[in-house]
């Protein structure tokens, strides 16, 4: 693989971390809107969009505290969203200044992408908890897991896109290229939580 692709690479699993971490976030105000929905004959449609506009204006550790009031978490998930949040911080304010050393060679890059891949992963799992934390009233109101899965990121998007002077041969090599156990991105798209 050549330079440019390791690079192009490794800000792709650095944004898809934070991609990650922002639908953890989302997530959390999924999971505080589903929490009012047995009061849904006081609310309206404005209500909940300006809800969760109000909501979107917080930073992850304002959310973290306004979900406990809508939502009893369990303390393994707490202390995982302690930890998402921890990770989330140190991604956006410190992560590319703490590697711009290793950045600048091939492998400190393939490093980072290594770190960076079980991130992934931990936010998407972290995501994963709360949307089944208030799936039973999701499915008291008739929002299944069926629907959530609608919400999915097409496949299409999970593969690298075919670039200006590719011939298939080309594609194709770029893309077993991407399988090797160090920089696949294949599995790491979340379901978004809606």
């Amino acid at each position: 693989m050549d330079r440019d692709d390791l690079v192009r690479d490794t800000y792709t699993h650095y944004g898809l971390a934070m991609f990650q971490a922002q639908v953890l976030e989302h997530g959390i105000v999924n999971a505080m809107v589903y929490a009012q929905m047995p009061d849904r004959h006081r609310i309206t449609r404005a209500d909940i969009d300006a809800f969760m506009g109000r909501q979107f204006e917080k930073t992850l550790r304002a959310l973290l505290r306004e979900l406990k009031k809508y939502v009893s978490v369990p303390a393994d998930l707490e202390a995982d969203l302690a930890e998402a949040l921890r990770l989330r911080n140190h991604l956006a304010h410190d992560y590319f200044r703490e590697r711009a050393e290793a950045f600048m060679t091939n492998a400190g890059c393939v490093a980072v992408i290594e770190q960076l891949q079980p991130w992934q992963e931990f936010f998407r799992d972290v995501s994963g908890r709360l949307t089944e934390l208030v799936r039973p009233i999701d499915e008291r109101f008739g929002v299944t897991a069926e629907a959530d899965a609608l919400s999915d990121v097409p496949e299409r998007l999970r593969r690298p896109a075919m670039r200006d002077g590719d011939d298939l041969e080309r594609y194709h090599a770029r893309r077993a290229s991407l399988a090797s156990p160090a920089l696949t991105v294949a599995g790491l798209v979340p379901t978004l939580a809606v």
